[in-house]
C-alpha cells in the first residue's frame, strides 16, 4: 500500500479520481456545492475501473470515497467549531478521559470546514457507520462515504492531507 492512499495524487480532482481508481480504490463524483453524490445510486455507483471513473467525472466535481470494506478504510470525522459549531476535539478528549483511545491512523485530512477526517484500516469483517453520543464525532464505515483530497468545494475551500 502507498505511504497513504492520497500520496502523489495529481492536483486536478478528475485526474486524482482516475489515479485513485488505478490504485484500486472505488470513487464517485459529488456536487461541489453540497457534497451529495452526482450518480443515480449514490456511493453504490462507485467504481475502481479507471475508464469508467474518467467518464463519470467532469471538471469541478468532488471525489466521493465510500468507506468500509469496499475501500478498506474507516474514517473518524471530527467536526470543528468554525465549520459546524461543534468542538469535535473536546469530544475526542472526553472519550479519552472515559478510556476510549483511537489507534494509529493511516493519515489525517483537513476538511473544507476546518475539521478532520482521520483514516484507519477497516477490519476484514467491516464496520457500520455510526455517530457517538457526542455531536462532534462520526465514524464512517460500511454504508458511508467521505469527500477526499484534492477535492475543492464551490466556495474554494479544499480537503488536504495534513498527517
Amino acid at each position: 500500500m502507498h505511504k497513504h492512499l492520497f500520496s502523489n495524487l495529481p492536483i486536478d480532482p478528475r485526474a486524482a479520481a482516475v489515479e485513485l481508481a488505478r490504485r484500486g480504490f472505488s470513487v464517485f463524483p459529488c456536487n461541489p456545492a453540497n457534497k451529495t453524490p452526482l450518480t443515480p445510486n449514490g456511493f453504490h455507483d462507485a467504481s475502481s475501473i479507471p475508464g469508467e471513473v474518467a467518464k463519470m467525472f467532469s471538471a469541478g466535481v468532488m471525489i466521493g470515497l465510500p468507506t468500509g470494506v469496499l475501500n478498506g478504510v474507516i474514517v473518524v470525522d471530527i467536526e470543528s467549531v468554525e465549520g459546524h459549531g461543534v468542538d469535535g476535539d473536546a469530544d475526542v478528549e472526553a472519550l479519552a478521559a472515559d478510556g476510549f483511545h483511537l489507534p494509529d491512523s493511516i493519515c489525517t485530512v483537513r476538511t473544507w470546514s476546518g475539521g478532520r477526517h482521520v483514516y484507519y484500516r477497516c477490519p476484514p469483517e467491516g464496520r457500520a457507520s455510526f455517530k457517538f453520543k457526542r455531536r462532534g464525532i462520526e465514524v464512517k464505515g460500511d454504508g458511508g462515504y467521505v469527500i477526499c483530497p484534492p477535492s475543492i468545494c464551490s466556495t474554494g475551500q479544499f480537503w488536504e492531507v495534513i498527517q
